[in-house]
């Protein structure tokens, strides 16, 4: 295959291009975010969750910055600032009769961060319910105990997914004390367990749970949830990429695995999460939601056949905190590991009765410490976070950036299925206009080698994953083959769990789709774009425009790669039995 950034696709100037976001308005993620209790949103606060909501929507290592929207069941000041930005912050919300609706029509996601177990009412279910049936993302947590089941206890899928009720604080009696969950496994800079070592320089480890397949007998592939890739990751590895890169079968190749997501704040009491699959749970997996007048199926049916699309534990981590002072002298707890995360990736599923899109995916997380600025900055503690301070300006360490990306790549993964066509236009533009290799995307109508369509398209996605995280152009790719009549067979062919193709085939075939779609939509593309461009309209009507074509062309192009390759194939066989055959004659 020949190497797309050698082809002489050049233009005659190659000047900077000077580049306006006016792709990004249309789909930046539409988020609301929901609060109760003693949480809040003020940076001065340790219990706020300012510090998160800068890492999202204001960090420069966001790439789309979402739209955010503040919420609080309780009251609140209003407003408050973020990152230089104000923030109004709605008081006294309810879902039922908020304004705007929750709905699609006006957010792509819901994350729920509870404190208080006072239930949302039965009105309040019925529209967050169909807000996940409809498609809509969302994100629980809570902390131990039934911190949080007030939201999350209530709501499908969710309730399964994580411990709303029974996770003990280390002060009952023994043995039940014994079964805290404390992260905190390392003291701080005394040698002493202390309660504030959760604001200290010290992160938990977590283990990302990897989805292994393959024989076995040194052949394996193992792929990484997207959560959990971190710049520079690969998304699949196997025994061969690790063996090509290390230059021996012998040596195990650790740098692989070096760029994933692997650690967290830690807290000395924290919740956990739940796989529910035909083999943990399997009867939540087969049961009815039945609360607040709805009654449906939980957990939807694959669209692939065979059986439902249950949750995962993302990663896991280890409780194996000794003795911690927060009141009284907490005992050891009795060491284990536990789900740090769990996902359901309603994007697996057909759409629900009466529904026109995919349900939508939904994570949850132990606990919302992972999220607040006493574990994040120090705010509210005697110590630094997981960063530095010089007078009122934060620096986050290596390991908040990490923890920073982990929410970020939660934005992007939660997002609406059928939003996926407007990230073509945006990926696609933003390598046009700002790769330091944009000229090679200039002129490509001419390309007609079935072979330079795929390296165009491998060298797209190199860029693509440069500028928006690991992976990101195959899911863009395989998520938009799951939204069109004749690509999901394609898609599910592709999809790293089931693993039914050798990377090199599935590489070729993901190549010469995002090849083709890059020749239909990028001569369609301005350049430069002005304000009156901007002002008139045309802009959302050529967004549109370039959106129709990849959404009605995707299929016939994964169909037409899935037939090219099934010919490399069949020719490469023959050539291996001939040569078998002169060999033996």
């Amino acid at each position: 295959m020949p190497n797309f950034t050698n082809l002489d696709l050049r233009r005659d100037a190659t000047a900077f291009i000077p580049w306006r976001p006016w792709w990004f308005r249309k789909c930046k993620p539409r988020i609301l975010v929901v609060t109760d209790g003693g949480l809040n949103y003020r940076s001065n606060s340790g219990f706020g969750l300012s510090r998160f909501i800068e890492a999202i929507a204001h960090h420069s290592s966001s790439t789309l910055k979402p739209q955010v929207t503040l919420a609080h069941r309780n009251g609140h000041i209003t407003p408050i600032t973020i990152a230089n930005v104000s923030y109004d912050v709605a008081t006294g919300f309810n879902f039922a009769n908020a304004t705007p609706a929750v709905t699609l029509s006006h957010y792509d996601q819901v994350w729920l961060f509870g404190v208080s177990g006072s239930p949302i009412s039965n009105a309040e279910v019925q529209v967050l319910s169909d807000f996940m049936n409809s498609g809509g993302g969302v994100f629980a947590t809570g902390d131990h105990a039934a911190l949080g089941s007030g939201m999350g206890a209530r709501l499908p899928r969710i309730r399964h997914m994580r411990e709303w009720n029974a996770v003990p604080m280390g002060l009952e009696a023994l043995p039940l004390a014994l079964e805290r969950i404390d992260t905190v496994t390392n003291p701080g800079p005394d040698g002493a367990y202390q309660f504030e070592d959760q604001s200290d320089d010290i992160p938990q480890r977590i283990f990302p749970n990897y989805s292994v397949t393959g024989p076995g007998f040194g052949n394996w592939t193992a792929t990484i949830h997207p959560v959990l890739r971190l710049p520079g990751a690969m998304a699949t590895r196997d025994t061969s990429a690790a063996n090509f890169a290390t230059g021996s079968g012998l040596q195990h190749n650790s740098h692989f695995f070096s760029n994933d997501m692997d650690c967290l704040p830690d807290h000395p009491h924290e919740s956990e999460c739940y796989e529910v699959s035909t083999t943990t749970n399997a009867n939540e997996l087969n049961g009815t939601f039945n609360l607040a007048g709805l009654n449906f199926a939980e957990f939807p049916a694959k669209a692939s056949g065979g059986g439902k699309v249950g949750s995962e534990i993302l990663a896991f981590a280890v409780s194996g905190g000794r003795t911690v002072w927060n009141g009284a002298w907490k005992p050891p707890v009795r060491p284990r590991m536990f789900g740090a995360m769990s996902g359901f990736d309603g994007h697996l599923a057909n759409p629900l009765p009466g529904k026109a899109a995919r349900p939508g995916r939904i994570m949850c997380d132990a606990t919302w410490h992972h999220f607040v600025n006493v574990n994040l900055d120090g705010i509210g503690s005697s110590r630094q976070g997981l960063g530095s301070w010089a007078g009122n300006v934060f620096s986050p360490s290596p390991a908040l950036l990490k923890i920073y990306k982990y929410y970020q790549n939660m934005v992007s993964w939660l997002q609406p299925s059928n939003r996926v066509w407007c990230r073509y236009v945006i990926y696609v533009h933003h390598v046009l206009v700002r790769s330091d290799i944009a000229e090679e995307f200039f002129d490509i109508q001419g390309i007609k080698d079935p072979r330079e369509v795929t390296a165009l398209g491998l060298a797209l996605a190199s860029q693509i994953d440069r500028e928006f995280g690991a992976g990101a152009a195959f899911e863009l790719v395989r998520s938009g083959l799951n939204e069109v009549r004749g690509g999901q067979e394609i898609a599910q062919l592709l999809g790293t769990h089931e693993a039914k193709l050798s990377p090199d085939d599935a590489a070729n075939i993901f190549g010469f789709t995002l090849g083709q779609i890059a020749k239909s939509i990028i001569p369609k593309m301005p350049l430069n774009v002005d304000e009156k461009f901007e002002e008139s309209g045309r802009s959302e009507k050529l967004h549109e425009d370039l959106e129709s074509i990849v959404q009605k062309k995707i299929s016939s192009f994964a169909k037409e790669a899935v037939e090219i390759q099934m010919k490399a194939i069949s020719d490469q066989s023959r050539r291996s039995r001939a040569a078998l055959k002169r060999a033996t004659d």
